[in-house]
């Protein structure tokens, strides 16, 4: 047994096939010497591991941190607050009863602030909604003069 860290360690088990002799003493000392090497070829496959592991939550964390910039963001210099949080509740997958709940509104009034978001947006539907999401994703870091909507990331 190797052990790693506080909760963590490694087992290496070496067996022959019943069909073949044991092993020698000479393959077992043979064995013996070689299990610095092996632990510390264990620890460096085991830090490297842990480092990939730390290295993906931390870029997933990035990427969630970066989507809800963008989203927060998302058409505020064409949109009241209010029409700004419908449209982030819609983007995150909401439905027009999953958006009114929240905001306390009625359904229509999230309808009413759709169809004036949609006509601020130049879009007539859910789905050009999110292409232009999408695209303003895409246009994130460029230059403001590229991006004729006026959509803010």
């Amino acid at each position: 047994m190797l052990p790693l860290d506080d909760e963590s360690a490694a087992h290496v088990s070496l067996a022959r096939s019943l069909r073949l002799p044991r092993f020698t003493h000479r393959e077992h000392a043979w064995l013996v010497a070689a299990q610095p090497i092996t632990e510390a070829l264990m620890r460096r496959l085991w830090l490297g591991q842990t480092e990939r592991l730390a290295a993906g939550a931390a870029e997933r964390s990035s990427l969630h941190h970066t989507l809800n910039q963008a989203l927060a963001c998302f058409g505020s210099s064409l949109l009241t607050e209010r029409e700004a949080e419908v449209v982030q509740l819609l983007l995150r997958g909401n439905t027009v009863k999953g958006i009114a709940r929240p905001l306390d509104i009625a359904p229509g009034t999230v309808r009413n602030h759709l169809k004036q978001i949609y006509r601020k947006l130049g879009v007539t539907s859910q789905g050009q909604l999110f292409n232009l999401f999408f695209r303003s994703l895409e246009r994130a870091g460029s230059d403001p003069a590229e991006n004729p909507a006026g959509l803010s990331l």
